[in-house]
């Protein structure tokens, strides 16, 4: 017989509701402007799970001595805390005392409910609560108040384990959120920009190649007539539509049918008419929509090589008939894979992009303007447009082997780069602030109470955001859907409610519906990259920045979606991105991969205090 069955044998237990060995009280309203008013040495617990639930400290107390805490709304509705001395808690608190502390422990009533509480929430997603009337009627086992001890001791015992482990990786994650904090921040940032961006001490080499060489000309499957409809689900565009607003539709079955078997463009990629008005240009939104076989196509191709906005400006000087010098009617697949494109590297696409994007809203400011004063505008663009594309003779250098020649971007063509970037004020090598809404797309959840099923789609809300893949709650494929948009690799969640600001990456286009508390963040991969975005909004630039717009008087506190994208961040090149997230990617295996290091041994003993803590309290009704 083990100890504990030995410790429990033959103990005689009184069930009792809470209402009637206890006395619970609830919290008030403490807003983060009282707390700013009011700063003082008490501290104030409310309902978050870091800090121990600390989100500040007064000059007053409400509460002296101990009590068992648990949070009444929320996400983290039915957490349980053990407090002990002078102290406050917010109205999203409740409190618990023993009547008679002869009779009943504070912290053996705590372990009771950390096993307890959570069965006895209610709302689901959509409003979590363990209201105090609930908690007076949750049942506690009393054993003998000599019994209560033991329970305690040992339990305490693993507690301490997993504290003392907590304190050690604490330590480690401020030293990792320093040195985070530090590769991100504005002077180092530009620094290192300036090292790994600084585009005239190096030799870059141009691609002289053609289209074909780049990618595979690509379409959709054919639609026929009596597929489509005046009025449907999903927009059928014709060459006549392309741009436009359609006025054909096919179902979504269809629809859905289509995209996964046959070819379908991916979100930033660049769509091109190839009849009627030859060489008109969308960049594909991501939207659900279909287009036209044969009269619209896309180039299928490597990002790494070419980026989607730097094709987009291209087609824009294409010549897309030099031979003829009359209207082409088509354009077939061998004419746009012998269009010849000059290619320099990645950082430098990048540049041009961005200086070409700001010339477009110059463009699209014409408030205040003369007729004459917007056609040199637009001249003054094609002009740029065309040096910055074209890489001409007296803009590129050669060297020779003996293989082959390189043709390598010479000193004249960053000097133009240099002016064109004074022209519509971007800087060469400084890094921009830039909103979020400006380098991503952003989307929120189902405002639906989900109706939960034993198995489907997972369903992930602001309590899965450090495991979305580790969800024990699913909706159905019919409900899942009616999503507007749904998770695809490498968009970004982010809490909004509650513990705001923590990031999870998607790691795979598998089906995953969301709440409304988790915003999906899509960034423009040729701008920002996932994991450094994360890292961004996770550190205390991002803290801040978030700060400035969350609801501090929501209870609990929030950030509404259109404000997420106005937060503003400092964005590097890809390079530059690439080569921080190599870093932070190393302190941050050590300090959260759950499969090593302190991380998995936390998980461990978090286990074992789980198994016996359940051992200790299996009393029998």
């Amino acid at each position: 017989m083990s100890k504990i069955d030995e410790l429990l044998k033959g103990e005689k237990v009184e069930w009792k509701k809470l209402g009637e060995v206890c006395n619970i009280k609830r919290g008030r309203v403490i807003s983060k402007i009282y707390l700013e008013e009011h700063k003082g040495e008490f501290p104030v617990y409310s309902s978050q799970t870091r800090n121990n639930g600390e989100i500040g400290s007064i000059s007053t107390y409400d509460f002296d001595g101990e009590f068992a805490s648990w949070t009444t709304d929320g996400a983290y509705a039915g957490t349980v805390f053990y407090r002990n001395g002078k102290f406050s808690v917010t109205n999203i608190c409740g409190l618990i005392e023993p009547k008679d502390n002869k009779k009943l422990l504070v912290k053996f009533i705590v372990y009771w409910l950390q096993i307890e509480a959570k069965k006895h929430v209610k709302g689901g997603s959509g409003n979590p609560k363990l209201m105090s009337n609930v908690v007076e009627r949750i049942k506690i086992p009393i054993p003998s108040i000599e019994t209560q001890e033991k329970i305690v001791k040992t339990l305490d015992k693993f507690t301490n384990y997993v504290t003392e482990l907590q304190a050690e990786l604490e330590s480690r994650t401020k030293q990792y959120e320093f040195y985070r904090d530090m590769l991100l921040s504005e002077g180092y940032l530009n620094n290192i920009s300036a090292k790994i961006d600084r585009l005239v001490s190096k030799d870059y080499e141009l691609k002289f190649i053609t289209l074909g060489e780049i990618g595979e000309i690509q379409m959709c499957k054919r639609i026929l007539k009596e597929q489509t409809s005046s009025q449907g689900e999903v927009p059928f565009y014709k060459i006549g539509t392309f741009g436009k607003e359609a006025d054909s539709f096919i179902s979504q079955d269809l629809f859905r049918e289509y995209r996964e078997k046959y070819n379908y463009p991916k979100n930033g990629e660049i769509l091109l008419s190839a009849s009627g008005t030859i060489g008109k240009t969308v960049i594909f939104d991501g939207e659900d929509a279909y287009f036209q076989d044969s009269n619209i196509v896309w180039l299928s191709h490597n990002e790494r090589l070419v980026l989607n906005k730097y094709l987009y400006y291209f087609y824009q000087i294409v010549k897309w008939n030099p031979s003829t010098g009359g209207t082409i009617n088509r354009l077939y697949n061998y004419n746009l894979k012998n269009i010849k494109i000059i290619l320099p590297p990645i950082e430098i696409q990048n540049k041009v992009v961005e200086i070409l994007d700001e010339f477009q809203s110059l463009l699209a400011d014409t408030k205040g303007l003369l007729p004459q004063e917007i056609e040199q505008r637009q001249k003054q663009y094609e002009y740029y447009r065309e040096k910055l594309l074209t890489f001409d003779v007296s803009c590129a250098k050669h060297t020779h082997t003996h293989t082959h020649t390189h043709n390598l971007i010479s000193n004249s063509y960053f000097e133009l780069l240099k002016e064109v970037a004074e022209i519509v004020g971007v800087s060469v090598f400084d890094v921009k602030l830039k909103r979020l809404e400006d380098v991503a797309e952003l989307y929120d959840g189902t405002h639906q109470t989900p109706k939960y099923v034993n198995t489907g789609v997972p369903f992930v809300s602001v309590q899965d955001i450090k495991n979305i893949y580790g969800t024990n709650k699913y909706i159905t494929a019919e409900e899942y859907n009616k999503f507007k948009v749904k998770p695809r690799k490498n968009d970004v969640f982010m809490t909004r409610i509650g513990d705001i600001g923590t990031c999870a990456i998607v790691e795979n286009d598998d089906n995953l519906a969301y709440y409304v508390t988790l915003t999906l963040i899509r960034p423009s991969n040729d701008i920002v990259l996932s994991k450094f975005l994360k890292y961004l909004i996770e550190s205390s630039q991002g803290k801040k920045e978030l700060s400035k717009r969350i609801l501090h008087n929501a209870t609990p506190i929030k950030i509404n979606l259109g404000e997420i994208g106005k937060l503003q961040f400092l964005i590097p090149s890809i390079k530059v991105q690439e080569h921080i997230v190599s870093i932070l990617d190393k302190f941050d295996s050590i300090v959260n991969n759950i499969s090593k290091g302190l991380p998995k041994e936390i998980e461990l003993r978090q286990k074992q205090y789980e198994y016996y803590r359940e051992k200790l309290l299996s009393f029998k009704r």
